[in-house]
């Protein structure tokens, strides 16, 4: 039974190396149709959309989003001009109250609201004023 195994396979070796040195091709009739091709031109959309995950597959955790630094802001100290609180001015029959106050050396009389050289009057009594300035705010209290 080994006997026959053996010469199957050295005689299929043998053909193999035999039809490779004797290549017989065989000729072969080529007939030349000419076909024209024009392919269809065919959009296919893909309808798809793109989600966020909140899920990890993995895993099954939730996914939290990572907080972004926030940035610092460093802001340079303002410099105050001169301010004095001298005083209030009350009308009693009006209500209306007037303040006097000294910015940069010359004497103002302010009510809630006014502007005077970037200075603004928030609020005020007979004790103190509230003032704003470059965006910051200053309590003054009252000299005399």
């Amino acid at each position: 039974m080994l006997l026959i195994v053996v010469i199957m396979v050295w005689g299929a070796i043998g053909f193999k190396i035999w039809s490779g040195l004797n290549n017989h091709v065989a000729e072969q009739i080529v007939q030349n149709s000419i076909e024209e091709f024009s392919p269809k031109n065919t959009i296919v959309a893909d309808a798809f959309s793109i989600q966020e995950v909140s899920r990890d597959p993995f895993l099954g955790t939730i996914k939290r989003k990572a907080s972004t630094p926030k940035k610092r802001i460093f802001k340079q100290p303002i410099e105050w001009i001169p301010i004095v609180y001298k005083g209030l001015i009350k009308n009693t029959k009006t209500k209306q109250q007037v303040y006097v106050v000294q910015i940069n050396n010359m004497e103002h009389l302010l009510k809630r609201g006014n502007v005077i050289e970037g200075v603004t009057l928030i609020k005020g009594d007979s004790k103190n004023i509230v003032v704003g300035y470059k965006g910051a705010q200053k309590t003054i209290e009252i000299k005399e």
